[in-house]
């Protein structure tokens, strides 16, 4: 399966895995264990620290979701790094 083959991977070279963060069951947790410890990491995407605007680009309940799984993915010994678009950021109004 796909945690196997990334333990290869991982094994061989720094391996990256893209996220929206959603998935991460328990079940799904146990099958990463073997990537702890290996140059692996998961990239989850958090549109906004605002759960109602991260929601309203992604899907209800995606930042629940995510801020659940963080700290899951952590205590499982596997690295994490967020995406945030800038762009999202910025103030309104008009740019410099």
């Amino acid at each position: 399966g796909l945690p196997e083959a990334l333990a290869r991977m991982a094994s061989v070279l720094p391996t990256v895995v893209l996220s929206n963060g959603t998935l991460f069951n328990s079940r799904l947790l146990a099958r990463l264990k073997p990537l702890a410890g290996l140059d692996f990491s998961v990239q989850i995407s958090l549109d906004s620290a605002r759960p109602d605007l991260n929601d309203e680009m992604r899907a209800p309940r995606t930042f629940a979701k995510v801020v659940t799984a963080i700290p899951r993915l952590r205590e499982g010994g596997i690295r994490l790094r967020t995406a945030t678009p800038a762009a999202r950021m910025a103030p309104p109004g008009p740019a410099p």
